[in-house]
């Protein structure tokens, strides 16, 4: 297998990168774990410590509008994200990007990635086992410590998913902007 068969398949492994990075990519985890997360956790604390409900309560009023929300806008630009990376103009997004298409694809995933998983804690403090698990640990104070922790996750967990949901919009807008800078280059109109 020649190098240039050998970098394609290396570039279709979501984990790879997300763990190690491949390439000159740097590893996907970097793009969670940074200067935002402490954010994230800063305001899920004061949103945990100002909203006095339960995260079984949260859950019932937020899951479902979120749940709709995060996955919709998210799977809505799938389609124009399809579209652009097939388009004969974003294959040149190399000149313009590190890591080209394969970094979009990538950060595309991991922002899906995390709202599913936002979701699906949502679901698990809509069953009750946050609420329950404070209880099964000890007194009904640590009970209560237990769950302004659990919600103040929630909560940040939240915003990074929002925050994801943006980058994947702000991707797209990047997208569309380098695709008609190459059909300007095209036509001699820019240069770069």
């Amino acid at each position: 297998m020649n190098q240039n068969n050998y970098l394609i398949l290396e570039l279709l492994y979501f984990w790879k990168w997300f763990f190690h990075g491949i390439s000159e990519l740097t590893p996907g985890y970097r793009r969670i774990l940074n200067k935002f997360l402490f954010m994230h956790f800063i305001f899920g604390m004061f949103i945990a410590w100002i909203v006095p409900i339960s995260s079984l309560e949260a859950a019932e009023k937020i899951l479902f509008p979120l749940s709709g929300i995060l996955i919709g806008v998210s799977c809505a630009w799938s389609g124009t994200i399809q579209a652009m990376i097939s388009s004969e103009n974003i294959q040149h997004i190399e000149r313009f990007k590190a890591g080209g298409v394969f970094e979009y694809s990538f950060c595309y995933l991991l922002a899906l990635f995390i709202s599913i998983m936002t979701i699906c804690f949502w679901g698990l403090a809509g069953i009750g086992f946050f609420s329950s698990l404070g209880l099964r640990l000890g007194s009904y104070e640590y009970a209560e410590k237990v769950s302004i922790i659990f919600r103040a996750l929630l909560y940040g967990l939240t915003s990074l998913s929002i925050r994801n949901t943006w980058q994947i919009m702000k991707m797209v807008h990047q997208m569309y902007v380098l695709d008609f800078f190459v059909f300007l280059k095209k036509r001699g109109e820019f240069e770069i």
